[in-house]
């Protein structure tokens, strides 16, 4: 894992692939990123935690409760909106994560961020911070805010066809958009979008995944 480690935080450190991977992912008539936040931006964090398990690299994602919100019963990397308390967006991401998951701050060490992603239906600009861990983390979701955790390998990424259009929406309000397919779970939009780039920064990596 180190190896891979290793490359994944030089390549952060360096200039992100950003839309060009992202678009990949991105649902239909879906514009680019803006370069800043928009002036009703509200600001987020997710945390990406990648971690050794079964001798392959995991990373943990949540499913989230049915509600009548725009990410009600969405797959996403644990995470939220930024608080007064939090002195930047990684300490967003790790605050976050271990409120809704149970992932000790201290455990991870941050490697990088990709690049922000706007969420026009909620306003959020959200910022992916990605992380590693060098044992699988015991997981303790908030049943509050967390249906279940899911671990995937960064491998089921993978693939010529690993992106496959899902249908969303009611009625004449229906759309078609890549997603990412999994045991009957199915991970687009913002997900799906910094999935794609995390993938790109590992595109020729695959046989360490």
């Amino acid at each position: 894992m180190l190896p891979l480690i290793q490359t994944l935080e030089e390549r952060l450190s360096g200039e992100l692939p950003g839309w060009a991977a992202q678009r990949r992912a991105a649902p239909p008539n879906r514009a680019p990123n803006p370069t800043t936040p928009p002036p009703d931006a509200r600001f987020a964090s997710v945390l990406i935690a990648l971690y050794p398990f079964e001798e392959r690299i995991h990373t943990g994602l949540i499913l989230r409760p049915s509600y009548p919100g725009v990410h009600g019963g969405q797959v996403a990397f644990p995470g939220g909106k930024r608080e007064p308390e939090d002195t930047d967006d990684i300490a967003t991401a790790l605050r976050e994560a271990e409120e809704e998951v149970g992932l000790a701050r201290h455990l991870s060490r941050v490697v990088g961020c990709l690049s922000p992603v706007y969420i026009p239906p909620s306003r959020y600009w959200v910022h992916p911070v990605v992380s590693v861990l060098d044992h699988r983390p015991a997981f303790v979701p908030d049943q509050h805010e967390v249906e279940r955790v899911l671990e995937l390998p960064l491998a089921q990424f993978t693939g010529p066809e690993v992106l496959r259009n899902a249908e969303f929406g009611q009625g004449e309000q229906r759309f078609e958009t890549p997603a990412y397919h999994w045991n009957n779970f199915v991970i687009w939009g913002a997900t799906a979008m910094m999935i794609s780039e995390l993938m790109a920064l590992l595109d020729d990596q695959h046989d360490r995944l």
